[in-house]
């Protein structure tokens, strides 16, 4: 598994979900959560990996986690709304299931809001 390419994909899918004026960029292993281009903060993923656990799965999944949290924090903070929820922000998921990386905001099955899931192939 290469980190590089998990930070790729997770900015990319990120980025795909956030409000309009934020965006998701990536620095020296660090994904940035920003607003109309400041960074506001950011998700140490390339060295968060192994604090997760002994499989793949286990740490793709933790640190996606991670990253979704700290995410809605960033929205949540910079907006005042509960984002992406309507009263209450909903809980982050991340799940590795059937070669997949599954991210979504919400218990399911009332999911909030979901990001397009990311082969662990391709982080080959």
């Amino acid at each position: 598994m290469n980190p590089e390419k998990l930070l790729g994909l997770l900015a990319d899918r990120l980025g795909r979900i956030v409000p309009e004026g934020f965006g998701v960029e990536i620095d020296g292993g660090l994904l940035w959560y920003t607003e109309d281009g400041v960074r506001r903060s950011g998700t140490y993923i390339v060295s968060n990996l192994p604090a997760f656990g002994d499989s793949i799965d286990v740490r793709v999944a933790g640190v996606a986690r991670q990253a979704l949290d700290e995410l809605q924090d960033a929205v949540d903070e910079a907006t005042a709304d509960p984002w992406p929820g309507a009263r209450n922000p909903p809980r982050a998921y991340a799940l590795v299931e059937d070669g997949k990386l599954h991210m979504w905001y919400g218990e399911p099955p009332d999911v909030a809001l979901a990001c397009e899931p990311i082969l662990l192939s391709d982080l080959e």
